[in-house]
């Protein structure tokens, strides 16, 4: 959300991986509109499901099932691009 009202910075691609939540969960997340108020200008992508050397744990007792403490958002009118997120930043 800094990156995107920074005057300094362009943010031309993004993409959200499991963390706080499931990777898929903070990919809708990533890319709801809602959050911003106007629909993002640039693709949104989803990114690894789980760490590459370990099991995924999610805390969801601080950061809810949504990964955003379960606050209810609008839903987003923002499509995922199919493409893997890093692939999205590489291209």
């Amino acid at each position: 959300m800094l990156a995107l009202n920074s005057p300094e910075l362009d943010v031309a691609r993004d993409h959200c991986c499991a963390g706080q939540c499931h990777g898929r969960d903070g990919a809708g997340e990533c890319a709801a509109d809602g959050v911003i108020g106007e629909p993002l200008r640039f693709p949104v992508a989803a990114g690894a499901r789980h760490p590459l050397f370990q099991k995924l744990i999610i805390a969801e007792f601080w950061h809810g099932k949504n990964g955003l403490a379960n606050i209810d958002l609008p839903p987003s009118k923002c499509k995922l691009d199919a493409r893997y997120g890093p692939d999205l930043i590489i291209n």
